[in-house]
């Protein structure tokens, strides 16, 4: 007789659950996604302030919302499906990823910023360059 494995995946969207009514809606288009696409997915609740990084991290990721530096930041294969692609003209039509540092200004604050900016973009180089171009200004 043969052994048949049956694997469970989550789906989360908690990235984006910015209150509890946002999530309810959330869990219910997931759950309708799940349903209607005949996956055997638990839509996996996983609520405030239980960190982030640990969801992200699961082997079991079926679908989940992830922020990009976090996923540019790790060492996973994890396939992305879908990015945003901002409006603003300064984005170029492209699924760029940036953040603002806002630090206090200091005799080193330039020498500080632009050492960890570089050391990011060597990280960033081998994940993929399209999505990552930290600038200094």
């Amino acid at each position: 007789m043969a052994r048949i494995t049956i694997v469970f995946m989550i789906v989360n969207g908690r990235m984006y659950s910015v209150t509890t009514a946002v999530g309810e809606m959330w869990r219910e288009l997931l759950d309708h996604i799940v349903r209607a696409s005949g996956g055997g997915h638990d839509v996996l609740d996983y609520p405030p302030p239980q960190p982030l990084g640990p969801l992200w991290a699961r082997d079991d990721k079926a679908a989940v919302f992830m922020c990009g530096l976090p996923w540019s930041l790790s060492h996973r294969d994890d396939e992305i499906v879908a990015v945003p692609v901002p409006s603003p003209e300064a984005y170029g039509g492209q699924p760029v990823y940036w953040s603002y540092l806002v630090v206090r200004r200091t005799r080193n604050t330039n020498r500080c910023v632009t050492r960890s900016a570089v050391a990011w973009r060597s990280r960033q180089t081998s994940r993929n360059p399209a999505t990552t171009r930290p600038s200094i200004r």
